[in-house]
């Protein structure tokens, strides 16, 4: 447009030329400068399982008098948060990550940008924020429920199938062991009714 301008000498050109490239240097000021002085934040993040989401908690402060309009926040692979932030205010995006393996999950690079004021033209800047999740182990599959304790007789005696619970037991008579004839009562050897878990201290024989 410039040649064209100088070569058929249309003050018309220069002027339309000139003005787009004034308004272009205006558009790439104003769209850097709606970037100038934010203020990053890494928030807390709670502990996910491996499979699902983590989510990062960053805080956008804006300091100054202005609003900062069309701020994207963003990951290099994730959904990205976009909005206003108003004069001396601050607020807080939540980002989501994929999760795939147990462990602790660093806060990855952030991409900070805007289209403000023409959407023409994009400013953005790149940030590392000291950060992480904690990610826990996949939990197994779910056990079914098991049943009431179902005692059964045998020709073993009486035992328990299922859930016990530790409990008190009632102590019956005391028996000595067969095949010994020392004339003492065995303190290890009790019957116990079928209806409590036993636990067995062994005592000294002396």
């Amino acid at each position: 447009m410039l040649l064209g301008s100088i070569n058929y000498a249309n003050n018309l050109g220069f002027l339309l030329t000139f003005l787009l490239a004034g308004l272009g240097l205006v558009v790439m000021l104003h769209t850097w400068r709606n970037l100038l002085g934010l203020q990053l934040q890494q928030g807390k993040s709670d502990p996910v399982f491996a499979g699902e989401k983590a989510v990062f908690v960053i805080r956008l402060i804006n300091p100054h008098g202005r609003e900062h309009p069309g701020i994207t926040l963003r990951f290099a692979k994730g959904e990205e948060s976009n909005g206003d932030i108003a004069a001396s205010s601050s607020e807080g995006r939540k980002l989501t990550l994929d999760t795939h393996r147990r462990g602790r999950l660093q806060l990855p690079r952030l991409t900070l940008s805007t289209r403000f004021p023409s959407s023409l033209l994009q400013a953005w800047c790149y940030i590392d924020l000291p950060g992480e999740c904690l990610v826990y182990p996949h939990p197994g599959p779910r056990l079914p429920p098991s049943g009431g304790a179902d005692y059964l007789h045998s020709s073993e005696g009486d035992r328990g199938v299922g859930s016990m619970i530790l409990s008190a037991y009632v102590p019956t008579t005391m028996e000595t062991p067969p095949g010994i004839s020392t004339g003492r009562r065995w303190p290890g050897s009790r019957r116990c009714r079928p209806s409590s878990l036993v636990v067995i201290v062994p005592s000294g024989v002396g």
